[in-house]
């Protein structure tokens, strides 16, 4: 199996989630569900990114101020006042 990974021999996460469900098939359920955790926390990761772009890019535009920034996307006011230090 670790020779597999190392050597880069599948294409992607869906090959490579496949390829351990027939090797180990007693283990299916358990990859399945680990592969739907690992996809559910890459979405959020995503969604957390996209929310700083928006962020930053509002600070940028100084249309808003930080608190109206955080009550709009749903962010700690700490955390935009931490991004707005990086900007200026």
């Amino acid at each position: 199996m670790s020779r597999i990974i190392n050597a880069g021999e599948l294409e992607g996460t869906q090959e490579f989630l496949e390829h351990l469900s027939t090797h180990l098939p007693d283990e299916k359920e358990v990859i399945m569900t680990i592969a739907q955790r690992l996809k559910q926390e890459g979405m959020q990761q995503g969604i957390e990114k996209g929310v700083a772009t928006a962020a930053r890019a509002l600070l940028m535009s100084g249309k808003l101020n930080p608190k109206e920034i955080a009550e709009t996307l749903n962010m700690p006011l700490v955390q935009i006042e931490k991004l707005a230090k990086t900007i200026h």
